[in-house]
């Protein structure tokens, strides 16, 4: 914002700067590779990871930040415990939700982003990628089993709520989600891989179709269902539920090039051009798709 005055416009940041002696923060114009980026509309922030070079969410996504979207949404709460604080992960959302979510958020913030990036959900691939930091751990806080406690994310520990098994001699002082900033941080500076809530993606960049979960959530306490391979393919991911949520990334988007079309050939005498009716015809990347 800008103020008139005497010799010109000056902007509200300058004179704070002026009166207080603080000086005034810059404002980063837009994404610049190998630097971290923070979403002008949400504040959201984004953690540039070189080895997939783009920008993964520093968090999963808040329900602070989802409510700037739709403003009504409730996460509720589990046994009395609250999941609707503002930083806590926003719960209760699908897979469709969270792609609209993506697009609402490419759509405010597009007048910063360069032309080919956007913001996505994660592939199931980039979401190991980045849960296994590299080295191939078996879990998302390293090789050892069970995990020491407070040092491996928000689980379902000997403080969890609801009475179903623990994870063997954890605690990590949550019952339910945590707020996203207290969540385990993995050696590449992401919070909450692994915990907390499960993460929606998708099967491949272009399709943006459903893939699966990945991550576990608070209410996770299964061994298998802790390791970092490990894929949740629910309802297709049209399930609304207590312990799912969603996580961004900012990356280019797909450049499609297609091979020109084949000039057309004449059909002989008496023969049909056109597929036979009831024939089923293959679909480009089927066996991929399945």
């Amino acid at each position: 914002m800008k103020v008139r005055t005497l010799s010109g416009l000056i902007s509200i940041g300058l004179l704070l700067a002026v009166f207080t002696g603080m000086s005034a923060a810059p404002v980063q114009a837009r994404p610049v590779e190998g630097e971290d980026w923070k979403s002008p509309a949400t504040g959201m922030e984004f953690v540039w990871i070189d080895a997939l070079r783009m920008w993964v969410g520093k968090y999963p996504v808040a329900n602070n930040e989802y409510r700037r979207f739709k403003p009504e949404h409730s996460s509720g709460d589990f046994m009395g415990h609250d999941l609707n604080g503002e930083r806590q992960p926003v719960v209760f959302v699908n897979f469709n939700d969270a792609v609209e979510y993506a697009d609402w958020l490419t759509d405010r913030d597009g007048g910063q982003l360069p032309g080919n990036l956007r913001y996505r959900l994660p592939t199931s691939k980039e979401w190991g990628k980045f849960a296994q930091c590299g080295d191939g751990r078996e879990y998302p806080w390293g090789n050892e089993w069970p995990p020491r406690s407070g040092s491996a994310g928000n689980y379902h520990g000997a403080e969890g709520a609801g009475d179903w098994d623990n994870v063997p001699g954890y605690d990590d002082g949550f019952a339910v989600t945590c707020i996203v900033e207290r969540s385990w941080r993995n050696p590449w500076g992401l919070f909450g891989v692994g915990g907390n809530v499960w993460e929606a993606t998708t099967s491949d960049r272009d399709s943006m179709l459903f893939k699966c979960w990945r991550g576990g959530a608070w209410s996770s306490h299964n061994q298998n269902q802790l390791r970092s391979t490990f894929r949740l393919a629910l309802h297709g991911g049209r399930n609304r539920g207590n312990s799912f949520g969603f996580r961004l990334v900012l990356a280019p988007a797909p450049v499609i090039e297609r091979a020109p079309a084949p000039p057309p050939v004449e059909p002989e005498k008496g023969v049909t051009a056109e597929p036979e009716k009831g024939v089923r015809q293959p679909v480009e990347d089927e066996a991929y798709q399945k």
